[in-house]
């Protein structure tokens, strides 16, 4: 290992991933809102909400599961 880097800086720390996960996923559901909001056809509004319940699912499993 190189000595000008310290041990604590390569270590992956995982401390603030959930409050990442949790602003990506408001990030994710407030794009979709809009979407939903400004799309004109049902298959794209429908598009929006399976997107936004498949990131939702991914958020849960992220945070809870893994």
């Amino acid at each position: 290992m190189d000595p000008a880097l310290s041990a604590g800086s390569i270590i992956a720390d995982t401390s603030n991933s959930n409050l990442t996960s949790l602003l990506i996923f408001i990030g994710i559901i407030v794009i979709q809102l809009i979407a939903v909001i400004f799309e004109k056809t049902r298959k794209m509004k429908g598009l929006a909400v399976v997107l936004a319940l498949i990131a939702a699912a991914v958020f849960v499993a992220r945070t809870h599961y893994f």
